[in-house]
């Protein structure tokens, strides 16, 4: 009998000892899926993070490039009114370099001009006064000649008179 309950505390005591391993197999296998669980949820949430990061550091590049880009459009736009308006201040200088070079011109040429104009007068004046005094010598003489002609023919028609008597 004893034997027999040696063999049934020892069946049992092995049944108990294979449940006691069983149940600790069970649990360090719920143990290591609910383990791997965590691990593969810290990885996805880990690969979200870093999947929104590297989102966000284009985002943020693009970003920058896109202010870079406006700061470079806005930069030439200054030029170009820069440029323009130095064009406009070049221009008036010219204008007002051809207005003063046409008044300084104009002016000297207008000066020689009424210069020309009077030594023409004054020349034509001249010419006037000694075709006036030429033409009065020669009519002086003329009417010089014209006298001894006439004084002549009245003394030879006196003459003639006075051969006649």
């Amino acid at each position: 009998k004893r034997a027999l309950a040696q063999r049934e505390a020892a069946v049992a005591k092995a049944q108990a000892d294979q449940e006691r391993v069983l149940a600790e197999t069970l649990s360090m296998a719920k143990q290591a899926e609910a383990t791997r669980d965590l691990e593969i949820k810290k990885a996805q949430f880990l690969e979200v993070t870093k999947r929104q990061q590297a989102q966000a550091d284009k985002a943020y590049d693009i970003q920058t490039n896109i202010m870079q880009q406006q700061v470079v459009a806005e930069q030439v736009k200054v030029q170009q009114v820069e440029k323009e308006q130095q064009v406009k201040v070049q221009e008036a200088e010219i204008n007002r370099r051809e207005k003063e070079l046409i008044a300084t011109v104009l002016k000297q040429a207008e000066i020689e001009r009424q210069r020309i104009e009077t030594l023409a007068e004054a020349e034509k004046q001249r010419l006037i006064a000694e075709a006036e005094g030429h033409a009065s010598s020669i009519r002086a003489q003329g009417e010089a000649e014209a006298e001894i002609i006439f004084k002549k023919g009245e003394a030879e028609a006196k003459a003639m008179n006075v051969k006649a008597e």
